[in-house]
């Protein structure tokens, strides 16, 4: 279950999302009431800041906070789905700096605390963090990747890597 931090409530949050052959994204969000009785006002509000996120993630993507304690692994999914020369890569962006992203997970990638997990039902590679430590709190998002070869005016062969984001992004951080 996702939460989404609407006031300093902690409300779930429920989604899916659907991926075409050209990657485009349809996304729904639903708050699920929360099992206090909340006012009419509460419950007003609550709509308008679920229709708010629906009407922004359509626009700009969607960004889903998940929220681990340190030591625990997270498994956090990608919305691209693997395809032709196109391959998964993940990038992580350290909440602790401003900097482009630090680490780059391709097919190649080797690391002993983040590994590409197959999930075969979406078709695509979630990535598995483990032993989470406030190194690795930050933005995670996937896209696929291709590498792609062009001739520069000198006729040298020059290698380009082509990426296409998908509309989801992980906000991790602790509990």
């Amino acid at each position: 279950m996702l939460w989404a931090v609407i006031e300093n409530r902690n409300v779930p949050l429920t989604w899916t999302n659907q991926i075409s052959a050209q990657t485009s994204a349809s996304k729904t969000l639903a708050l699920v009431s929360p099992s206090a009785p909340v006012s009419e006002m509460e419950r007003s509000r609550d709509a308008l800041i679920t229709l708010m996120c629906v009407l922004i993630s359509s626009i700009s993507g969607i960004i889903l906070e998940m929220r681990v304690k340190p030591g625990d692994s997270a498994t956090i999914h990608c919305d691209c789905t693997q395809q032709g020369k196109f391959f998964i890569a993940w990038f992580i962006k350290p909440s602790n700096n401003h900097q482009p992203p630090l680490i780059h997970l391709t097919k190649e990638s080797t690391s002993p605390r983040y590994s590409r997990v197959w999930n075969k039902s979406e078709g695509t590679f979630d990535l598995l963090v483990k032993n989470i430590t406030g190194s690795d709190l930050g933005l995670y998002y996937c896209a696929l990747h291709e590498i792609q070869f062009t001739m520069d005016i000198n006729g040298e062969r020059v290698r380009e890597d082509v990426y296409l984001e998908g509309n989801r992004t992980t906000f991790l951080s602790f509990l």
